[in-house]
């Protein structure tokens, strides 16, 4: 479990991981607090510059470095479980047979 942010952290300085996809076949994430980030549909970053990203990518720089206000809060109802895709998803059946999905999901 990710520590809680205090209040005196800042916006840029709470994000305690930075943007990456994860290597595995997908992660669950349980949904108790706001925190998970992805792309903004107007953020400079297609499925191609994600899927050339490689693991991990933390902190700042490499491929297409994006600004604070090209992230958008994922917003469920509290108690929701999230599932984000990896790298892993790619290497499997699943990526034949399930949903088409072009890219990891690149998140903070």
């Amino acid at each position: 479990f990710y520590p809680k942010r205090s209040a005196e952290s800042s916006e840029e300085s709470s994000n305690l991981l930075g943007a990456h996809v994860d290597g595995n076949f997908m992660t669950m994430l349980w949904s108790d607090a706001r925190g998970l980030q992805v792309p903004d549909p107007s953020a400079p970053i297609d499925h191609n510059d994600v899927a050339g990203v490689g693991i991990p990518t933390v902190g700042t720089g490499g491929v297409s470095e994006m600004l604070d206000q090209h992230w958008a809060d994922v917003v469920v109802p509290p108690g929701s479980l999230l599932v984000t895709i990896g790298q892993g998803w790619f290497q499997s059946p699943a990526a034949l047979l399930g949903p088409q999905v072009p890219c990891p999901t690149r998140h903070r």
